[in-house]
């Protein structure tokens, strides 16, 4: 009796692994392709967001400057096809396992205004094209030829400094008229804070405030002229 109840035992068992064998398959298989994309990420190049950021600090503009007509409603045009996401790898071979998404329409328009608000107090920023074909003060920026990247000055990439380059060429309109067209960018490479390299994480991240910032330097740096077409607008 006792061998009959083993063997029954035993059959039992081996009916329930028999059922359960489809389940343990899967569930290898899944542990397999588990592994496979952990393994998969941690090798594979991440992607980071440059934000454009209103309230990020920048340098202070000149306040003894001034516009005749501040009242005078402004536009901010920026085409619509330039606040599509780009997604742009860096222009180094160090950090090239990485790529940036970013929206140049927005860090255009918004160092714009932040700029303009400073000397005029109706400003709107649009993408309507509309307004192209008023006589309002029109202020039409655009990013082009944007490339950043990470420069080691110990040659041993174990440090690096973050960089962008662009050209920032700016339009004025009124009345229809052009009255400003010129290429304000002011530096050929911005340079961050060297810092350890490491695995790049960092370092990516602080391409948005480089730029946001050297941005903002070019408008501050051309700010007497670019007021003084204002002012002698017909």
């Amino acid at each position: 009796m006792k061998f009959i109840r083993k063997k029954n035992v035993s059959a039992v068992v081996n009916n329930q692994v028999a059922q359960n064998a489809p389940l343990f398959k899967f569930l290898g298989s899944f542990m397999k392709f588990l592994y496979i994309l952990i393994i998969g990420l941690l090798l594979c190049g991440c992607t980071s967001e440059a934000i454009y950021n209103q309230n990020a600090e920048i340098a202070p503009v000149d306040d003894s400057l001034q516009i005749d007509k501040t009242l005078q409603k402004t536009f901010i045009y920026v085409d619509s096809e330039d606040f599509l996401n780009q997604n742009i790898a860096p222009s180094s071979h160090l950090g090239n396992d990485k790529s940036l998404d970013i929206n140049l329409g927005k860090f255009a328009s918004g160092a714009s205004a932040r700029f303009f608000k400073n000397y005029l107090t109706n400003i709107s920023e649009t993408t309507n094209q509309d307004v192209l074909n008023s006589n309002n003060l029109i202020i039409m920026p655009k990013i082009t030829n944007f490339t950043y990247g990470f420069y080691s000055p110990d040659g041993i990439d174990v440090s690096a400094k973050p960089y962008v380059s662009y050209n920032l060429n700016l339009k004025i309109f009124k009345n229809q008229k052009l009255i400003y067209n010129k290429n304000i960018s002011s530096n050929e490479k911005n340079y961050g804070e060297e810092q350890f390299f490491g695995s790049g994480d960092g370092l990516i991240d602080e391409i948005a405030p480089i730029f946001q910032k050297a941005i903002a330097n070019d408008f501050n740096l051309h700010a007497i002229e670019l007021i003084d077409t204002i002012n002698l607008a017909k």
